[in-house]
């Protein structure tokens, strides 16, 4: 991601790390600042966003999905069990 990215990414997370800054004790909440935001940068340069398919391919995904658990394949209670209507 670029610089300009990663600001916009903090900018609109910023609300949440406040909030969540002021459960931390006083003396530490810089440092703990820094580091969440740190964290954030690093967790969003390992995202690929190149590898999430787009709909098309995502359609064809769901269906192939779909055929491994066809009606077929469904396990059906025996007469003599329990659970039988």
């Amino acid at each position: 991601m670029s610089t300009f990215e990663n600001e916009r990414l903090l900018r609109k997370m910023e609300p949440k790390i406040r909030k969540t800054l002021r459960h931390v004790p006083a003396r530490q909440r810089e440092d703990v600042e820094q580091d969440v935001k740190l964290k954030v940068i690093e967790a969003s340069s390992n995202l690929r966003y190149s590898d999430v398919p787009g709909f098309f391919r995502l359609a064809e995904l769901v269906k192939e999905e779909e055929g491994a658990y066809s009606t077929d394949t469904q396990v059906r209670p025996s007469k003599e069990s329990p659970f039988s209507e």
